[in-house]
């Protein structure tokens, strides 16, 4: 201590002291998180206008939002468990002379390029009339086999629902591969050949509550959106609305104009009729 009461205390040669306390780093601030969020927003913007000529600025907005990818490790993530609605499924990028056999030698040759892709880049190829497919969903639980991908199709003039079941294993913190096991169409399984299940990797660069993006080997996305996300709010929303309305709003009334009634220190003689309501009360259940 030096004279006066005072305690020394040592001063760096710059003449900077560091504050005394923990620093935590690394936490996300308010900024970030309303600046991943309007990433977000600007991406479900540009998923629902649903048109190739927003396939650049798309791709863009996608790689900004992986890079503030909130799960550290989504191929362990319980979020990733749950029904997805597919959202985005570009395929491959039209190459520079348009070629009819394309599609086929990706199939064969490019790596992630699975038969469901190869049938979804056919359809759009084809009028509507001939071959359609909507409604892609695929439902991944914590048991094998995982994947459950439903899809229905359309040819001709005749629709009936597809079902296809996958293995999903976790390779890495990001990187996942998928095995086709068996199929369901029109009614029949179909258990596929040890030679025909097809498989592929994919890294899942982005994952949060209602979100999920992936992108197989050859960096092509798939943007997925958790079913019933905005139902399930809403719905709990009516049930607290219905629930509250379920209560008797008489109840409270009366109970009000009964302690209003009621005087300290007054008499109130019993009644006949008072009696006969609270027996018909109890027992109207």
């Amino acid at each position: 201590a030096s004279a006066g009461g005072l305690s020394s205390r040592r001063v760096p040669a710059g003449g900077h002291v560091k504050p005394r306390g923990t620093v935590c780093k690394g936490a996300p601030s308010d900024t970030d998180t309303e600046i991943s969020e309007g990433i977000k927003a600007a991406v479900l913007e540009l998923l629902d206008e649903d048109s190739d000529s927003v396939r650049v600025q798309l791709n863009e907005m996608l790689y900004q939002l992986e890079s503030r990818n909130p799960t550290p490790y989504p191929t362990t993530s319980p979020l990733l468990n749950g029904e997805w609605e597919f959202k985005y499924l570009p395929g491959i990028a039209p190459g520079p002379v348009p070629s009819p056999t394309r599609e086929i030698a990706m199939l064969m040759y490019a790596g992630g390029y699975t038969p469901g892709k190869f049938a979804l880049d056919l359809s759009k190829r084809l009028p509507s009339s001939l071959l359609d497919i909507s409604q892609t969903k695929i439902a991944i639980s914590a048991s094998q086999p995982r994947g459950k991908i439903t899809a229905s199709v359309k040819v001709l003039n005749n629709s009936f629902p597809v079902e296809l079941r996958t293995s999903i294993e976790a390779e890495s913190d990001v990187r996942m591969r998928e095995v086709y096991l068996d199929a369901e169409a029109v009614g029949r399984d179909i258990t596929l050949p040890q030679q025909l299940q097809t498989e592929r990797v994919f890294y899942i660069t982005y994952l949060d509550e209602d979100l999920l993006i992936s992108r197989d080997e050859s960096g092509t996305p798939d943007v997925l959106y958790r079913v019933g996300t905005a139902n399930n709010s809403s719905s709990s929303g009516e049930a607290a609305a219905s629930e509250g309305e379920g209560t008797s709003p008489g109840t409270g009334t009366e109970e009000e104009e009964v302690t209003a009634t009621v005087e300290p220190d007054a008499a109130i003689a019993p009644e006949a009729s008072d009696d006969d309501d609270k027996s018909d009360a109890a027992y109207s259940w």
